[in-house]
């Protein structure tokens, strides 16, 4: 990169220093981890967004925390100020960046919540928008796009509008705002609320609450279109067992359906008529193992979000008598079927850390199922491997230690994870193989 550019970029910086009104050590301090960074690393892309991923650091750094209680950095004045950087990239790139400068692990779990808690934001948005139009209508586009920010501000400036707009009738765009305010006024209030997906449903109900009730008791029917109270009863879900049980059961339903779905797909691209799809979505749907599992993972999920330490992984297993390897198998399909799930940062690192756990300690023990598709599929049965590691030179090793080890070393090892994760023909499902 040329002086010349190492100008520009530098200008650039201090323009969005100067917009966020940043102290001069902390925006002295970004610049020399981003030019520290850039000396070691290629740095792709737009490289302001990179000075707006050290400059945030920079400011955990210094202890400013970015909360509502000391923010002296918005992450949407960040992102906006920085080319109207996008919030995905800039978490990707932030994530990018803790590698790269080998961040501590207590970085990185405050970068996990901040991160997790924009997602929280962003499925609760979308409801509050759908939620809002069903009780009390008004037009998606015109409500999320609308200038009643603009409107409002030019008000505070304007005295004559002011007096102007209070002869008006309460519109849907006053009201979607106000609502979706006294929302996020509530979060501060209660910041337990922030990174927990139900609790903060339940502040967003209670918001619609607050201003149905005024709203009523104001006369305003003009502005109503459904019954709140039956709309709560339908959608606002306890934290009681029976309502994640129904979660992890609605859960389960769009994930199967989403399998069953994919599943279809390939077996038309195959010219199966409809008769053989028939067949093997029955075979697929009384396969006990496929269904136990599949309802397990969803509970799991459920219970993860709600921060269920009391009812893990193993609850689970011993609950619905699940082998640890059926479960790895249904994670894998699963991942496959669900976009949303992906998208999620803290459910795949959670996954990930079941499947470490799995292959760990539970597929290779003697009472595995995995041993059983080893033998179906015509390859080393525990049986067999236990007698090759017994005749070993230490002859005290006992027979079930040491497992994955014999069979990574095992010559046959591509042939053994080929057979067993593959199936004969090519456009074999991830289904089928798995549980066929």
């Amino acid at each position: 990169m040329s002086n010349k550019d190492d100008e520009s970029i530098e200008m650039l910086y201090s323009k969005l220093c100067l917009d966020l009104n940043m102290d001069i050590e902390t925006k002295l301090d970004a610049w020399r981890s981003y030019e520290h960074i850039r000396k070691h690393y290629v740095l792709e892309g737009d490289q302001l967004h990179w000075l707006a991923v050290s400059l945030y650091l920079s400011c955990r750094r210094y202890k400013h925390i970015t909360t509502n209680q000391f923010n002296p950095i918005s992450i949407s004045r960040l992102l906006k100020s920085a080319n109207n950087l996008e919030l995905f990239i800039f978490f990707d790139k932030l994530h990018k960046w803790e590698d790269m400068a080998n961040l501590p692990d207590s970085i990185r779990c405050k970068i996990d919540q901040v991160e997790h808690a924009f997602n929280i934001s962003s499925i609760i948005f979308e409801k509050y928008t759908k939620i809002f139009i069903e009780i009390f209508g008004g037009n998606q586009y015109k409500l999320i796009y609308s200038d009643y920010q603009y409107k409002r501000t030019s008000n505070q400036i304007n005295p004559k509008l002011n007096i102007k707009n209070k002869l008006n009738k309460c519109s849907h765009q006053d009201l979607y705002s106000l609502i979706w305010t006294i929302y996020a006024l509530a979060k501060t209030i209660y910041p337990s609320t922030i990174n927990d997906l139900i609790a903060s449903f339940h502040l967003l109900i209670s918001s619609f609450s607050f201003i149905y009730y005024y709203a009523k008791l104001a006369k305003l029917d003009y502005l109503l279109k459904e019954n709140l109270n039956k709309y709560s009863e339908e959608e606002n879900p306890s934290r009681s067992c029976k309502s994640r049980f129904d979660l992890s059961l609605k859960l389960f339903y769009y994930s199967i359906e989403n399998i069953l779905t994919i599943e279809k797909k390939r077996l038309i691209s195959n010219k199966f008529n409809s008769e053989e799809i028939q067949q093997s979505f029955h075979k697929l749907i009384l396969n006990n193992e496929f269904i136990r599992s599949l309802v397990g993972l969803c509970l799991l999920l459920v219970l993860y979000a709600h921060r269920d330490k009391y009812h893990d992984f193993n609850w689970i297993l011993n609950i619905y008598s699940l082998d640890g390897y059926s479960f790895l198998k249904i994670i894998q399909i699963f991942l496959k079927t669900s976009q949303q799930i992906i998208k999620s940062r803290s459910f795949i690192k959670y996954l990930s850390s079941i499947e470490e756990n799995i292959l760990s300690s539970m597929a290779f023990s003697n009472k595995s199922l995995l041993w059983n598709d080893i033998q179906l599929k015509g390859i080393l049965s525990y049986k067999t491997i236990s007698s090759i590691q017994f005749n070993l030179t230490d002859k005290s090793l006992s027979p079930t230690n040491n497992l994955t080890s014999i069979l990574i070393q095992s010559p046959n090892k591509t042939n053994v994870s080929r057979k067993l994760f593959q199936s004969d023909r090519s456009d074999q499902s991830t289904v089928r193989t798995f549980f066929f």
